[in-house]
């Protein structure tokens, strides 16, 4: 058996190929609609974020799955989709 010796890996968000907001850091999700697996890092972070939004709130959107966070992102019930990168990389 072969192990790796390092794994790095972090979280990324996907959109419609037409969302125009350029989002680099959590603060820049202010405002916006959000889809995330429930019960993941990825949601406790978008709860934290909520600090950086005064009156401009993160609305998320917490599902179960990942076809489900798909889905929303697809029929714009979601800005965006932000979940761990190696699940999120094939699509």
């Amino acid at each position: 058996v072969n192990f790796v010796q390092f794994f790095n890996a972090g979280a990324i968000y996907i959109a419609k190929s037409n969302y125009s907001h350029n989002v680099t850091q959590l603060s820049g999700l202010c405002g916006q609609k959000v889809a995330v697996i429930r019960a993941t890092v990825q949601e406790i972070g978008l709860y934290i974020a909520q600090n950086f939004c005064a009156n401009n709130p993160i609305i998320i959107k917490s599902v179960p799955s990942l076809t489900d966070l798909i889905a929303l992102v697809k029929n714009g019930t979601a800005d965006l989709g932000f979940q761990d990168e190696p699940v999120l990389e094939p699509v």
